[in-house]
């Protein structure tokens, strides 16, 4: 069976379109994913700046927006990362992070100067499995929230 110029060029032009399509769709997801941590972390610094008078939402809110910040930075620099990947490279990340805490070095930090003090108040300095339930929350939510864009971002 013989292909002629014509329809060969259709089918070419055809996996242009293809191409566009999965560029656009890339770039929309990388948006929606930087738009996400704005957001987030707006809510973040609200929740560390108004005095609500609860540990869940003064303390632990803002350890679960961090997991989904941290997430949705991952996403927008990988976004064909499947979410099982992204998930597991946070858990790990963020397990971390906490375990770092226990070697006093964040504590240590806060003595120091300004730069040193903001970089203490990010990484924590005293471990808690608190800590860890809150960033498991965030990770089972941003997985939920991602699952939901990619169904929608597939229709």
């Amino acid at each position: 069976m013989a292909i002629s110029k014509s329809s060969s060029k259709r089918v070419c032009a055809g996996e242009q379109k293809l191409v566009g399509n999965e560029i656009r769709s890339m770039q929309n997801r990388r948006v929606i994913y930087a738009a996400l941590a704005v957001a987030v972390f707006t809510v973040g610094v609200l929740s560390r700046t108004i005095e609500t008078h609860s540990v869940l939402l003064g303390k632990y809110l803002g350890d679960a927006l961090y997991a989904i910040i941290f997430y949705a930075c991952l996403a927008g620099a990988f976004p064909n990362q499947s979410i099982l990947a992204r998930a597991t490279v946070i858990t790990i990340f963020v397990v971390l992070v906490e375990c770092f805490q226990l070697t006093g070095i964040p504590l240590k930090l806060r003595q120091g100067n300004l730069f040193e003090k903001l970089v203490s108040v990010v990484l924590g300095t005293k471990f808690s499995w608190y800590d860890m339930l809150a960033y498991a929350v965030g990770i089972a939510t941003i997985i939920a929230v991602d699952s939901g864009l990619i169904v929608r971002g597939n229709k």
